[in-house]
């Protein structure tokens, strides 16, 4: 693996962490449920398939 590819993987990963982290700030408030925990996976893995699923070329 060279550099640009290990830098595209970090940034897609930083990106889902960043969305999980806003869910946790948002619901750490008062306690977090166990529905709660399941939004904070939901968003990060969501970020990962948005970064990971390629564009279409348009013609």
């Amino acid at each position: 693996m060279n550099i640009t590819q290990f830098i595209n993987y970090a940034r897609k990963f930083v990106v889902a962490l960043a969305a999980a982290l806003a869910i946790l700030a948002v619901v750490i408030q008062d306690g977090i449920t166990a529905s709660e925990w399941i939004q904070v996976a939901i968003s990060f893995i969501g970020a990962l398939g948005v970064y990971s699923v390629p564009n279409k070329e348009i013609k």
